[in-house]
């Protein structure tokens, strides 16, 4: 009876040390791999503290034990990137879906920003130049432009995502610190993303939006000259030359660019990240144990995104590079209107837009682009994911 009254109080001590040791411990930082490995090497000094705080975690959060050898102490490298054409097919499928469906809003938004060069004042704002243009040109009209978009967003979303995905693979494992719950380094992250969009804007990007613009631009002109895509580009040559012409603005159109897939890419990358520690708050401790050291590495079982928080996760990421870069889409856009607006440097462009009209002519066009790159970076990555990983399964 006095053994069992000994064991009695030894397990309720060891119990009320565990508890004071999880109420800590549950109220800082845990569930992140370097708090989980901080608080485990303390723990091994307190065997049984750590026993029953293990025990007392069980009943507060989801925990799983995965007992595996390991012969190094350092964490996983980065996975393997995916076969070479997955990129290339996910993202340039992801690009052509999009493109049919946000067209419209791409559309609206350069009338609003060249509607200085026109010789008539057709509208007033973006919904004005909807109505106007549906009831002078049809539904069909929102889409004057479109072909280089169709031609270009199949390379031009293969030239981003292959770019991202190589990029991120080599920087995360030349630099990157991996901390066994699969999160990248954010810096890393921008980087990657800046150099996805300079690479697409110096190869396919610019002139595939120097033809649309023209395009567009044509089409409320007094007197359109360009038949279709292919005579466009014929006469866009002709009259500008084919530097001229089909890379105005590459200044402007690279860093606008560079920007948006930094903020995208690393936004959507980081909110990913935090949405699914939320969504799934599970931790898989993996022991290993070798002659000579005794490990744990802690690694996050992280549950995937379905398409509807994917979309919002994306759409976030794409309303903030659209409100942070749009002063740069502006001088873009009139850079790569017909004749290049009259402007000598994207300088000039900048400061007579801003004399001539105030800060608030840097920002025509804002709300339809807003929901055009919302709807665009969500339905991109939603469906890039969904495609890419069914071509690796394939």
């Amino acid at each position: 009876m006095a053994r069992r009254d000994q064991w009695d109080f030894q397990f309720s001590a060891v119990w009320s040390r565990g508890f004071v040791a999880a109420e800590i411990v549950t109220h800082t930082d845990i569930f992140s791999p370097h708090s989980a490995r901080r608080y485990h090497s303390l723990s091994l000094q307190l065997p049984n503290a750590a026993a029953s705080t293990i025990a007392y975690l069980c009943l507060r959060r989801k925990v799983t034990s995965i007992m595996t050898p390991r012969t190094s102490t350092q964490p996983d490298p980065a996975p393997p990137p995916r076969h070479a054409l997955t990129p290339i097919l996910a993202g340039g499928l992801a690009g052509w879906i999009e493109i049919c469906i946000t067209f419209p809003c791409e559309f609206t938004k350069t009338q609003c920003q060249l509607k200085q060069h026109y010789q008539l004042k057709k509208f007033t704002g973006p919904l004005d130049c909807v109505r106007y243009t549906l009831r002078t040109k049809g539904p069909f009209g929102l889409y004057k432009g479109l072909m280089p978009w169709l031609v270009f967003a199949f390379p031009r979303s293969a030239v981003r995502f292959s770019t991202y995905e190589y990029a991120s693979h080599a920087l995360q494992n030349g630099w990157g610190h991996n901390d066994g719950g699969g999160k990248k380094d954010p810096l890393l992250t921008m980087t990657a993303g800046t150099l996805a969009g300079a690479m697409e804007f110096l190869t396919v990007g610019t002139p595939m939006q120097c033809i649309q613009i023209k395009m567009a631009q044509d089409s409320y002109s007094l007197k359109p000259r360009f038949a279709g895509f292919a005579d466009a580009v014929v006469g866009i040559v002709r009259m500008e030359g084919f530097w001229g012409g089909l890379y105005a603005g590459t200044g402007p159109t690279v860093l606008k660019g560079a920007l948006n897939n930094c903020i995208r890419f690393s936004t959507y990358s980081e909110l990913k990240h935090l949405y699914q520690q939320f969504k799934t708050g599970d931790i898989i401790i993996s022991s290993s144990s070798s002659s000579s050291a005794t490990t744990t590495v802690f690694v996050e079982n992280l549950a995937p995104l379905n398409a509807a928080e994917s979309m919002l996760l994306g759409a976030i990421s794409g309303g903030l590079s659209a409100v942070a870069t749009h002063p740069i889409d502006t001088v873009k856009s009139n850079m790569q209107s017909i004749g290049g607006g009259g402007y000598s440097t994207s300088w000039d462009c900048f400061t007579k837009i801003l004399q001539s009209q105030g800060l608030l002519g840097l920002y025509r066009g804002m709300s339809p682009r807003f929901i055009r790159v919302c709807l665009e970076i969500g339905l991109h990555f939603t469906m890039y994911e969904r495609i890419a990983r069914y071509l690796d399964s394939i």
